[in-house]
């Protein structure tokens, strides 16, 4: 690994200091390992100097122990960093990841809500999981007990994709009771954290956690929650991420209606279960997201470009090209067959 991605990945492991941060120290130095070699000395606050000394060394430790726990290193920018997460206005430079890759370019859906969750909310929640699973969604949720296993068990008994994004390090069990799934979601889905290997489960990870489920996802459906949650959290992450909010209403005075019914009052849109959502995600199926020159060519297409010609005219790129574009978008189920 080149000294510039240790030197990221240890500044990124490193104590008190977000990413925002270490961007604005790299920049006043020049870059990544000019910082490392400046920061004895430079005029800069205690926590960011104790980031940046000795980073590539700490950054080949996590290097060494990722290889040795088969877990992989996404770093920003490169070829398989899920590009969600560039919604957030503190992307991380990095995130540790097992499993299958490919399932980060598909659409995702997230489903939470809470760990003591009622018979009914644990058969609604399978029931829209594995009905989005059936469509082609991934299914994106933290892996805690309760609505979050629920959605995860359920997208893996329909055959589909799932994301779990740990508050702990990929390979860290927690909770212990869904060490099992978790390693199912490891082979067939995708484990996805912010927190090295090792890393514990400690209770400030967790809204972090959050903001990176909800920006690995298309929309957000509470199911039941407390009026104080992590499913809320998320929520409101995703709402600041301008994503699209689904509650299923309960019973008023049932504690764990309290979210859903807040949520509704602040503009989420309810769901009586799976065809209600299917109906409201706009008849669009899951799959592979659209990259950028896909948007770029639907908006042609929306705005008249009607064949290849007008559309290669539009976006500037060979009728070819443009013949390739149109049929990927149909492909997406984002036109119809045809034009």
């Amino acid at each position: 690994m080149k000294r510039e991605d240790l030197v990221r990945l240890g500044v990124a492991v490193g104590k008190g200091v977000g990413p925002v941060t270490a961007r604005r120290a790299r920049d006043l130095a020049g870059g990544w390992v000019p910082a490392e070699e400046t920061a004895p000395s430079a005029r800069i606050p205690d926590p960011v100097r104790a980031a940046f000394v000795g980073a590539s060394a700490r950054g080949e430790r996590v290097h060494l122990a990722c290889e040795k726990r088969g877990v992989k290193i996404l770093f920003r920018e490169g070829p398989e960093w899920p590009e969600g997460l560039e919604c957030l206005t503190d992307v991380p430079e990095v995130i540790f990841v097992r499993g299958r890759l490919g399932v980060l370019r598909e659409r995702g859906v997230a489903i939470v809500g809470t760990r003591e969750c009622s018979t009914a909310g644990a058969d609604l929640t399978h029931d829209l999981a594995r009905r989005l699973a059936e469509e082609g969604w991934v299914i994106v949720s933290g892996l805690a007990r309760g609505i979050d296993a629920h959605a995860h068990r359920a997208a893996l008994a329909g055959g589909g994709d799932t994301i779990a994004v740990l508050g702990c390090g990929p390979d860290v069990h927690y909770p212990g009771e869904n060490r099992e799934l978790q390693e199912t979601i490891a082979r067939d889905g995708l484990l996805v954290s912010e927190f090295a290997p090792g890393a514990q489960p400690v209770p400030g990870h967790f809204p972090r956690r959050n903001r990176i489920l909800a920006a690995l996802a298309h929309a957000v459906v509470v199911v039941e929650s407390r009026a104080r949650s992590g499913a809320l959290v998320t929520a409101r992450h995703a709402l600041d991420q301008g994503k699209e909010i689904f509650v299923v209403p309960g019973w008023p005075t049932s504690p764990v209606s309290s979210g859903p019914l807040a949520l509704l009052r602040d503009g989420a849109r309810p769901i009586r279960g799976a065809e209600d959502l299917l109906e409201d995600l706009g008849g669009i199926a899951g799959g592979p997201a659209a990259d950028p020159e896909e948007v770029r060519a639907l908006g042609a297409v929306r705005d008249g470009a009607e064949t290849p010609v007008q559309l290669a005219t539009s976006l500037g790129v060979s009728v070819e090209e443009a013949r390739d574009r149109l049929a990927r978008l149909e492909l997406l189920g984002l036109l119809a067959p045809g034009g």
